[in-house]
C-alpha cells in the first residue's frame, strides 16, 4: 500500500496514497512488483531495478527504482523507494560532476548511505547539525537529488560509497 507519495511524484503519478502500489505500476511479465518488494523485505536489503508505470493520462513510462527497507523492532516492516523516469534506457535527470563533492561532503554521504541521522552525523563528524544539513543540501545540490535517499542511491551508482 503506498502510504506516503512526495509533491514531484503526486504530480506524475497522482495522488495515490492509501492505494495498492499496483496502481501505479503496470502489471506484466517482467513487472513483478509485489514479489520485488517482498524480497526487499524478507531480505532486508535495499533493491534497485524497473519497471513500468502508470500514469493519470494512461501512458506509461519505465521509471528506475532504488528500494530499502524500513525496519521497525528488529525488523523491515516497509519498504522506502525512490524513483526516476527513463528514456530509451537513460535516466532522464543527469547528475552533476561528482568531483565537485568536498571530502567533509563525502564522509557526510558515506553516513547518510550507513543510514545515520543528521544528529549521529554530527556526533560522529564532531560538527554541528546544521553544519551537517548545510553539507546535506550541498551534496544533493551538487549531485542534482531531491532526498537524501535520492543522492544514496545516485552515490552508489556512481561509485561514491
Amino acid at each position: 500500500m503506498i502510504r506516503w507519495q512526495n509533491p514531484a511524484a503526486r504530480r506524475t503519478y497522482g495522488d495515490r496514497a492509501g492505494l495498492k502500489v499496483g496502481s501505479v505500476v503496470l502489471r506484466d511479465a517482467g513487472n513483478d512488483v509485489d514479489a520485488r518488494l517482498g524480497e526487499i523485505l524478507w531480505n532486508g536489503e535495499a533493491a534497485d531495478f524497473s519497471l513500468r508505470a502508470k500514469l493519470p493520462d494512461g501512458r506509461t513510462e519505465r521509471i528506475e527504482v532504488c528500494a530499502v527497507p524500513v525496519f521497525g523492532g528488529g525488523a523491515a516492516v516497509g519498504v522506502f523507494g525512490v524513483s526516476q523516469s527513463v528514456v530509451r534506457g537513460v535516466p532522464v535527470r543527469r547528475t552533476s560532476n561528482h568531483t565537485e563533492l568536498t571530502g567533509r561532503q563525502l564522509d557526510v554521504l558515506a553516513l547518510l548511505a550507513d543510514g545515520r541521522s543528521t544528529r549521529e552525523i554530527a556526533q560522529t563528524l564532531g560538527i554541528s547539525i546544521t553544519t551537517v544539513r548545510n553539507h546535506v543540501a550541498s551534496l544533493m545540490r551538487t549531485l542534482g537529488a531531491h532526498t537524501r535517499l535520492e543522492a544514496v542511491m545516485m552515490a552508489s551508482r556512481a561509485g561514491l560509497v
